[in-house]
């Protein structure tokens, strides 16, 4: 309603609401909007028009005031607050200094003794929003005088906290630039690490939520801030507060990698220093592996930003190997009933950021910077590198074998296949069990072209292997190698039979021995069976009667069976 049209009665209401004589009047009012009253909704636009900073006065007196309910105080702040955003969010400009000093004054001191946080988050908002047009200098020197820093925490938290919940429920917060410099002030103002978590959450949650590009740069200078609330974090040895801001990061990066790559070489050596600093928890290295593997994933939002960075592809596959180097040689590994290499933390993490990194960087990038690196290792004194080598060249083929093969084949299949069937003869167990692993996944991802090319290499290399089958005492260690073997052979049976009969004879010998040496364990003897089945099958009837025969009478005492059924 235009105020003009006012009728003598509402002039007469609006007169007694904003009076001076008593506030009964006024709290009459405020109970009345609390009901939700579509008169007094009417008359609060009203009075807006008329006599704004009257209001915005009388409310602050109000709110400050020890008679009134915690309700009516709460939506004292809450028309309080509407009355300084506005329509445009920049209400406050039509208040005049004497209105907004006045009640700045009313809001600090009522903020240090109020309780209720809902409240503190409105009238905080409200400070701030009145304080626009001071120079920052200004502001802090204001909040130096009213609080120390247990009550600014207790001011400030609960308002980024609310803040943080617009920004995830959608509200548009481009038009409110007071945030940045409640941000920033709670990032690098404050020592103490849960308001600055509380700032770090606000910050990424409203940055993913401003709608175009520009306002998002608009916050970049807040970048180098929540870096240091992280490397903060861990300088005090509080990880678990550390490893909270890397799953914000690791949010960050999946959702806004664009927002990072104005400082992403800052970004990225933060998170190498990170990832590579021995002396911090697993998880927290874990974290900063995978905020780093979640950017190169980033393709469609930022393609190619990190294939540009440079040394970025050496580095992160160096960080990967070194984590699959990070294995002991203890006696649960031998007994494959108990444990498997994978249930190692550093190893699994490994596994599993080398199989995301190869499939987001591509098999032309990745080449390259492997050949280099897995040579190195493969040629290296210590065991766990070979080892090391030879589980990321498993995964490596197991991601990109297309691009590999049509791009690299001659690299592939030629050097590195070489270097893996160069292990199956290392001294160390290990070594040989994940060359073995090793080729059963080159068999699956480069077929036919490994079985075609390859086979002559390929399966003597596998029946020596199990040449342990003939010592009188086999220990754990052999039996894993020896078990891995069989599974193999029995892969590429399924895959190319017609190469099977090449080395029918040698690899049919290893497998009877294995299967009837009852100092092989229970399991290695059952994959030896299962081995002999689909090598008879691939073979056909005629090859394999004789030792299906064989075999059935060796089966016999396990089965008890006590009579023989003739193979046809």
């Amino acid at each position: 309603m235009d105020i003009s049209e006012l009728t003598q009665f509402q002039r007469a209401q609006m007169e007694a609401i904003l009076g001076s004589d008593s506030s009964v009047h006024f709290e009459t009012f405020i109970s009345d909007l609390m009901s939700s009253s579509s008169e007094a909704e009417s008359m609060l636009d009203m009075i807006k028009q008329e006599n704004s900073n009257l209001l915005a006065v009388k409310l602050a007196n109000l709110l400050d005031s020890p008679h009134i309910t915690d309700d009516s105080r709460a939506k004292c702040a809450i028309v309080l607050q509407n009355l300084f955003f506005g329509d445009d969010g920049y209400g406050w400009r039509n208040l005049s200094l004497s209105t907004r000093s006045s009640v700045q004054c009313i809001l600090l001191n009522r903020i240090k003794i109020e309780e209720s946080k809902s409240i503190i988050q409105n009238l905080y908002i409200t400070l701030c929003v009145s304080l626009q047009d001071n120079k920052e200098s200004e502001v802090r020197s204001l909040f130096n005088q009213y609080y120390d820093s247990s009550i600014y925490i207790k001011v400030i938290e609960p308002a980024l906290s609310l803040v943080s919940q617009c920004a995830k429920q959608g509200e548009d917060l481009s038009s409110a630039p007071w945030i940045k410099d409640i941000l920033l002030g709670a990032l690098n103002g404050c020592s103490d690490m849960r308001l600055r978590m509380a700032a770090l959450r606000a910050a990424i949650d409203i940055i993913q939520c401003l709608p175009s590009s520009n306002d998002k740069d608009w916050y970049q200078g807040l970048l180098p801030a929540l870096l240091g609330t992280l490397t903060e974090a861990l300088n005090k040895g509080e990880e678990v507060t550390a490893r909270e801001a890397l799953e914000h990061f690791v949010e960050f990066a999946e959702n806004e990698p664009r927002f990072l790559r104005m400082q992403l070489v800052e970004v990225v050596a933060t998170m190498f220093e990170i990832a590579e600093n021995e002396s911090l928890e697993k998880e927290t290295r874990h974290l900063t592996i995978k905020f780093l593997i979640t950017l190169v994933e980033a393709k469609k939002e930022a393609p190619g930003m990190m294939k540009k960075l440079p040394l970025f592809t050496s580095n992160c596959f160096a960080m990967l190997l070194k984590l699959l180097q990070d294995v002991e040689d203890e006696p649960p590994w031998n007994n494959i009933h108990k444990v498997a290499f994978w249930e190692y933390g550093n190893i699994m993490v490994g596994i599993c950021y080398f199989d995301r990194l190869s499939r987001a960087l591509g098999a032309k990038t990745i080449a390259p910077v492997a050949k280099e690196q897995l040579s190195a290792c493969l040629a290296a004194p210590d065991w766990e590198k070979r080892h090391a080598a030879l589980l990321a060249l498993a995964v490596i083929s197991e991601c990109c074998p297309k691009v590999m093969l049509t791009s690299m084949e001659e690299l592939v299949l030629n050097y590195f296949l070489n270097m893996v069937l160069n292990c199956f003869h290392d001294p160390h167990p290990r070594v040989r069990w994940a060359a073995i692993r090793a080729i059963a996944l080159f068999s699956t991802f480069f077929c036919p072209q490994l079985q075609e090319q390859f086979h002559d290499q390929v399966l003597p290399t596998l029946a020596a292997a199990m040449a342990d089958f003939q010592n009188p005492i086999i220990q754990n260690d052999k039996q894993m190698v020896q078990d891995a073997a069989s599974m193999v052979f029995t892969g590429i049976a399924k895959l190319s039979k017609e190469y099977c009969r090449i080395n029918y004879d040698t690899v049919m010998q290893y497998l009877k021995t294995a299967m009837a040496n009852r100092n092989f364990n229970v399991l290695g003897r059952a994959r030896a069976i299962y081995s002999i089945s689909y090598l008879g099958f691939a073979v056909g009837k005629e090859k394999f009667r004789d030792d299906a025969k064989q075999v059935f009478y060796k089966l016999c005492p396990v089965t008890n069976t006590s009579s023989l059924v003739t193979y046809e």
